[in-house]
């Protein structure tokens, strides 16, 4: 992969659980649109620590953002939980380094 290259991830394990996504050593993604089919989570993690946010399609949630308006900075320490309620929940983004 390249600086450039668009980063598309959806999760092979489905709805209900958290999957996490690692770029590689020196590679940075900026993350533009979470997706999911209803309500979920998504969170920055570093292996101990995390940060959570909520989003929501077509439902309410506390602290709910649109999946569309995500803008995310990821790397090899601080990396990407994602969580759906239903369907296997995704991403897309650019790598930037």
């Amino acid at each position: 992969m390249a600086v450039g290259d668009v980063i598309n991830y959806i999760s092979p394990s489905g709805a209900g659980t958290f999957v996490y996504y690692q770029p590689a050593a020196g590679i940075e993604i900026m993350v533009t649109a979470t997706v999911g089919i209803s309500a979920g989570r998504y969170r920055l993690y570093n292996g101990a620590i995390n940060a959570e946010q909520v989003w929501t399609t077509g439902t309410t949630a506390t602290n709910a953002v649109s999946q569309s308006s995500t803008k995310i900075g990821i790397t090899n320490t601080i990396y990407l939980g994602i969580w759906s309620d239903s369907g296997s929940p995704g991403f897309t983004g650019i790598q930037i380094k």
